[in-house]
């Protein structure tokens, strides 16, 4: 099954928060009143979020709603390559390698 890009966004960005501020997936859930199972989904891009689990993600890292639906200003290109594979099929990734390795003439470094 494909996973929302959106919930792959979002979800990459809660591991993000959480992990800088030192948290597990467990105290995490325990502080926003959700399941650890739940939140393992969530970071996975494989559950959406309501608007109250926003809310109680909001409240607790002290961010605004942007900084769970947007990129990250600082995001790689590499992570942003990667969150574009992220659940798509074999097929689908072998075809952007042999466009990756085909296209173009190759810049110095």
């Amino acid at each position: 099954m494909k996973k929302d890009p959106r919930a792959v966004l979002v979800g990459r960005n809660i591991q993000r928060l959480r992990k800088n501020a030192g948290m597990t997936q467990a105290q995490l859930a325990e502080k926003i009143n959700i399941s650890t199972a739940f939140v393992s989904r969530i970071e996975r891009g494989e559950k959406g979020v309501s608007v109250k689990v926003l809310d109680a993600l909001v409240e607790e890292f002290q961010v605004s709603y942007d900084a769970l639906m947007r990129e990250p200003a600082d995001r790689s290109r590499l992570e942003t390559i990667l969150m574009q594979l992220e659940g798509r099929s074999e097929a689908y990734i072998a075809w952007a390698e042999k466009i990756l390795r085909t296209c173009g003439e190759r810049p110095e470094e």
